[in-house]
């Protein structure tokens, strides 16, 4: 018997492009939501405002790990005080939730998504109507601009609506992404209207790059930047969104969205090789 080949071994060298710039640098998973972020600081803005711009764009740049109906936390340094704050912007279960909707699967394999916790049958707290819980997004990045930027909500809110207006657009990334969830995508009318054009996830080719229709979010985020934040939570936003929840079978109610509110969190300062860092 020969013996097995070795398999030749690849070395890939990733390089990016330098950026240099005065007065700041933005950073960000897509460089379209990253350019808004400087756009925002040439405008007179500061880091927050930037951050916060650049974190509205990400919903339609990139849609599949940001938007509007997610949360999250914030740590913010306040130069002029040297304090470090943080803002809790997490989910929260809607009030009537039942637990007993989510069974344990059959062998309790572990969940493949994120957070390999025991898979729940048909994954309905990943993805579909159960899953979904109070959205805290538009409430943290409303609190950080608040407490800490210097532009007005509508300013930083319309690079984001620009975006929306001029459509996704797709490239190798978007492509890759899209293609791992088709078969969820499917499941959803809407999900797949905007995500799988004629039924396939869309493809980047050279010299045509199509854009994914993002009307309706530009329709949304034209109403946060006139009417303000709390209209995700009070208003319009809000009634629209619990009747598309309710309507589907889910429970997400008007008291949940009305009583939800971004939070400052207590940070612990620890020392380490000479530097302070805030957990």
């Amino acid at each position: 018997m020969s013996e097995a080949k070795a398999l030749p071994i690849e070395h890939w060298t990733i390089r990016k492009t330098v950026t240099r710039a005065k007065g700041g640098v933005v950073a960000a998973q897509n460089a379209r939501a990253a350019a808004v972020g400087v756009e925002i600081l040439a405008d007179g803005g500061n880091a927050m405002d930037a951050a916060v711009a650049t974190a509205v764009a990400l919903a339609v740049a990139e849609p599949w790990m940001s938007g509007l109906g997610g949360c999250g936390y914030l740590m913010a340094f306040g130069a002029a005080t040297g304090s470090v704050e943080a803002i809790d912007f997490s989910t929260v279960a809607p009030a009537a939730l039942d637990p007993a909707a989510f069974p344990i699967a059959a062998g309790a394999e572990k969940d493949i998504d994120l957070f390999g916790w025991e898979r729940v049958e048909e994954d309905r707290n990943v993805h579909g109507v159960l899953s979904i819980g109070v959205p805290g997004t538009v409430a943290g990045l409303a609190m950080a601009l608040e407490r800490h930027g210097r532009l007005p909500w509508r300013r930083v809110m319309e690079p984001a609506i620009s975006l929306a207006r001029e459509g996704h657009v797709v490239d190798w990334w978007s492509t890759l992404k899209i293609a791992g969830e088709a078969a969820v995508l499917r499941r959803y009318d809407e999900a797949a209207r905007t995500y799988l054009p004629d039924g396939l996830p869309p493809v980047a080719r050279p010299g045509a790059s199509p854009r994914l229709d993002m009307s309706p979010l530009a329709e949304t985020l034209e109403r946060l930047a006139e009417a303000g934040p709390m209209d995700f939570y009070r208003g319009d936003i809000a009634r629209l969104l619990v009747e598309d929840v309710m309507g589907a079978g889910g429970w997400l109610s008007r008291p949940d969205l009305e009583t939800y509110a971004a939070r400052t969190a207590k940070l612990r300062k620890v020392e380490r090789g000479g530097a302070e860092i805030h957990l």
